[in-house]
Order: C-alpha cells, then structure tokens, then sequence
C-alpha cells in the first residue's frame, strides 16, 4: 500500500479509507498513531518541496484530523504539530505561515537545527494568533446578527480553538460540545451530497437543536467578544 497514493486520495475527497490503514499498518509492521506520524511526514515533505499545494496538504491533514478526532487515535507529538501549522495557515496566508511552522518541526523531529530562530517562530505563531482572535471576534459578532447558524458557527468556533488550543477553555466548552453532538446534522454545505427528502426532513431537526442551543450560544459568544476584541486605546 503506497503511503503517498493514500495522500493524494484523502486531499481530493477529504476523508481516509479506514480499510486502506488498516492494510498498510499490517504490511508495515506500524501502529495507527505511527501511520498518521507517517502521513503527516510525507505531507509535509511533500509541500515542503513544492511538489503539493498548501490546500492539498490542508484537505489530507484535515482528514488524518476527521479519522483520528473520530475513531480516538492517540495523536504523536510531530503529527499535532502538522496539524497546528496547517491550521494555522487556515486562519493567516496559508503557505506564509505554514511553511516555517512545518519546516521547523521537521527539523525538530529529526534532531537538525531549524533555519528559523525560535524567536522567529514565535513571531509567526503571534501574528498566526491574533489573526485567530480577530476571526473568533467576527463570527461570534455574525452568530448574534443570526447570519451564521448556531450549528455551523459552532463548528467554526470549534476548529479556532484547536487553532489557539483552547479546546478545554471554558468559554469554548459549549462551542465544543454543540460541535460533538450536531454532527450528524447536515448543513447547506453537503446538501447535494443528500437526498433531496432526507435533507428536508434533517432540517427540522436542525431548526430544533438550533432554536434550542440559540440562548446559550448568543450568551457564550457575548463573553468572546469582550474576552477577545481588542481594546480601542
């Protein structure tokens, strides 16, 4: 089973065949944490060397993220820090920000001295994160104008706080949980992937949970703009 086969197909349909992994960790003798490892590896060798655009690289470790958030693989330490470089370039220009974000972590997992200094680094990940802050603000403000759901701002909001790891903050805790629990939900998003009645019909659940949550979320996302927006001096 070639590992870069596997890549290219989770970048054009944004999802891993579990059966493909299972095959090449059989073939090779490797965990499934140690699979991912592997396929973060080759990603980021991949755009690295210009042979893989930033959104193919974004959709592949997007989908090793769905598979292993979803079947609990335990994540290895370089696997994460692909995944935070390319969510990083999610929230700032993706290549001018993931680059050295990969760059140095690669250098860091095989003991070889990185071209960036650390202080470098940490300028990227700061302008990296008030981008973030700055992104959390405006969705917070557009769920309260009611132009973005409570289901698909959750999600978003969910994802921003894996970017500032904040997943186990407080003021994130009802984002994340919405995002658990909705996600048999379908939205506009996937609708021509439905069928037409079946779609129609999930949509009074939607309505539902939405009309639900609704109070809670306006509440919550109340105290991210206080807790985020920047002060006017």
């Amino acid at each position: 089973m070639d590992m870069r086969r596997i890549i290219e197909s989770a970048a054009v349909n944004e999802k891993i065949d579990p059966d493909e992994v299972r095959r090449f960790c059989t073939e090779n003798g490797v965990s499934v944490s140690l699979f991912f490892d592997k396929f973060s590896e080759e990603v980021t060798s991949l755009f690295l060397n210009n042979l893989m655009s930033w959104e193919a690289g974004d959709a592949a470790i997007n989908a090793a993220s769905g598979f292993m958030t979803s079947t609990q693989i335990p994540i290895l330490d370089f696997t994460w820090e692909v995944f935070l470089a390319f969510n990083a370039g999610e929230i700032a220009p993706g290549p001018a920000i993931t680059r050295p974000l990969l760059a140095q972590a690669l250098a860091k997992s095989k003991g070889q001295p990185c071209l960036e200094t650390d202080e470098e680094i940490d300028d990227i990940r700061t302008g990296a994160s008030k981008a973030c802050m700055l992104k959390i603000v405006e969705l917070a403000k557009q769920i309260i104008a009611g132009n973005i759901g409570v289901i698909a701002g959750s999600r978003a909001l969910h994802v921003l706080a894996s970017q500032k790891a904040l997943v186990s903050d407080p003021d994130f805790d009802l984002f994340t949980g919405i995002h658990s629990e909705s996600d048999h939900l379908p939205l506009d998003d996937v609708k021509t992937l439905w069928d037409p009645a079946a779609f129609q019909k999930k949509q009074l659940e939607v309505k539902r949970f939405e009309d639900l949550w609704r109070p809670r979320v306006i509440d919550a996302c109340r105290r991210l703009i206080h807790r985020f927006e920047p002060r006017k001096t």
